[in-house]
């Protein structure tokens, strides 16, 4: 029982503290009651920790709103505390890092106006000592965080000014004995510090452009070319080559390769062409086909006369058996109405009757039929007498026309190989590449006997299409094998300062990882972020590329 007491009394407690009331604090989420827990105790960023996972659970959670608020006020509180007895033992960085988080929580806490003072001036006696150092860089970033602490003080603004102006000079001479040195990566690098020190520095973006350019032409990847071929007519192919190799779109795959530019050192490659097959041959294949046509023609006795006549004869027929039937039908009538007619008394009336009046409905059904006929019959003589009894027939012969297939074909063959300039150790062997494109058509003789026109021979591409197909497909092929070793060597660069050792002078660094970050199109790696934040403080190293 006393323990649920005292859990009651914590929790109270903590409302009391954090101005709630009393009668929400028992409620809510098991984060909200864990923070509360841990404010009673005093573990404010603890306590920040679990307000805000109650948050992530409900964002519209006013209470853990307010609490976590709270909570973030009184941990501001603590960490000023401790700013003061941090500079007292001379931890600047310390103190600096506290009031910094202290601000980030509460920026308006009464605790951090009287320390903004003690901390600047901390600042400005660093930069005294660093700039006896020689250390610019760091007097600087000093003064530069003192006049942020106190904007409106004289002396914090007057000693930025100084230390700007100094640091600035330093880094604008060091862009150029760099260059002089031929460190084009290094001058970057100096440059980019220099605009964001001094923004206004005049021709800062113009060095800058000019110093990109350098690194870039430095970290190029050449192609010292050597073609050769024997013959008008590969010589003509060969000029055509290499023009294609230049105005290849896929070079940019390769960050600075260029593969027709006459390079007599690395970094580049060797490339060595010699076109030893050049034709643009035909190839023909015959083959034969029947086809007919009119030769002529003769009278010839009408078979649709013929026909016509059959039909008349068996109209007539049918006429002659449909009015016998009808014949048949009337006899059978009379003798109904006679028997009808004599019948005796006793007779059954009715039966004849009925007999009568089917006989008499059979009669007439054949004298449809017989009307049906002579109807018949007389279209048969009409179109007897409409069909001509001599016709027109046309004489066909065959005749074998000889048609040609041919094939227009263009085959180029080119040996290359290639071998790194810089390393030495990357080549490509003496290799025969081939590439060949080719057209159709048919083509046949005119029979005029036939009214068959001549068929000549009109090649969907011409010889000129042909020879560009051709070109560029050998183009993309010397293409992708340097391509693959001017990315080969890229690998080896994007290594390079990797492999160099921390105690490399800085300078040699800096080089290495310009130049990797320049030909690389990879992500840039967490170790040049660290190398260029801890060496320039330059944090945005994709300015290097832009």
């Amino acid at each position: 029982m006393r323990l649920a007491i005292t859990n009651r009394g914590s929790s109270l407690l903590s409302c009391l503290l954090l101005g709630l009331s009393l009668t929400a604090c028992p409620f809510g989420s098991a984060e909200l009651r864990r923070g509360d827990d841990l404010a009673a105790k005093g573990l404010w960023r603890q306590a920040s920790a679990a307000y805000a996972a109650a948050l992530e659970k409900d964002p519209r959670d006013a209470a853990a709103q307010s609490r976590l608020a709270e909570a973030e006020r009184q941990l501001a509180a603590e960490l000023a505390r401790e700013v003061e007895p941090a500079l007292n033992l001379g931890e600047l960085a310390r103190a600096d890092g506290l009031f910094l988080e202290a601000e980030a929580l509460d920026a308006g806490s009464p605790a951090l106006a009287p320390l903004r003072p003690r901390l600047a001036r901390a600042h400005l006696d660093q930069v005294i000592v660093a700039t006896g150092a020689g250390e610019l860089d760091r007097a600087f970033h000093a003064a530069d965080r003192a006049a942020d602490l106190t904007p409106d003080d004289p002396e914090a603004v007057s000693v930025l000014s100084a230390a700007r102006h100094a640091y600035s000079d330093e880094l604008s001479r060091e862009a150029q004995r760099h260059l002089r040195e031929g460190r084009p990566g290094n001058a970057l690098v100096s440059l980019l510090r220099l605009e964001e020190v001094a923004p206004g520095e005049n021709d800062v973006v113009a060095r800058i452009f000019d110093a990109r350019l350098a690194a870039r032409e430095a970290n190029g990847y050449a192609t010292e070319l050597q073609v050769s071929a024997g013959g008008a007519a590969r010589r003509r192919v060969a000029v055509e080559l290499v023009r294609t190799l230049g105005a290849l779109e896929d070079n940019a795959t390769c960050e600075g390769l260029e593969l027709v530019r006459v390079a007599l050192e690395g970094p580049g490659a060797s490339l060595r062409l010699a076109v030893e097959n050049y034709a643009v041959l035909s190839q023909r294949k015959t083959r034969t086909e029947q086809k007919r046509y009119v030769a002529g023609s003769r009278r010839v006795p009408n078979p649709a006369k013929a026909e016509a006549a059959e039909a008349v004869t068996l109209g007539q027929a049918k006429l002659e058996a449909a009015v016998a039937e009808y014949k048949a039908a009337l006899g059978k009538v009379s003798e109904r109405e006679i028997g009808f007619a004599e019948a005796p008394p006793e007779s059954d009336t009715e039966q004849l009757r009925q007999a009568l009046s089917d006989a008499r409905q059979t009669a007439s059904g054949a004298r449809q039929a017989a009307e049906a006929a002579a109807k018949e019959l007389g279209l048969a003589r009409r179109r007897l007498a409409d069909t001509p009894k001599m016709i027109d027939q046309a004489i066909e012969k065959e005749v074998e026309l000889e048609i040609a297939d041919v094939t227009r074909r263009a085959e180029l063959e080119v040996r290359i190989a290639a071998k790194d300039l810089e390393t030495g150790e990357l080549a490509i062997p003496s290799t025969i590449l081939r590439a060949e494109a080719s057209t159709e058509d048919s083509t046949h003789r005119a029979l005029p006997r036939a009214q068959i026109e001549a068929d000549p021979l009109v090649f969907p591409k011409t010889d000129e299409e042909l020879e560009q197909t051709i070109l560029d497909q050998m183009s993309r092929q010397i293409s992708e094998r340097v391509l693959g070793l001017c990315q080969a060597h890229n690998e080896k660069i994007i290594e390079a300062p990797l492999q160099l050792s921390a105690g490399a002078p800085r300078e040699e660094r800096t080089e290495a990882w310009v130049k990797a970050i320049l030909r690389s199109k990879k992500p840039i790696p967490p170790e040049a972020e660290t190398f260029f934040t801890t060496e320039w403080t330059l944090s945005d190293l994709h300015r290097l590329r832009d």
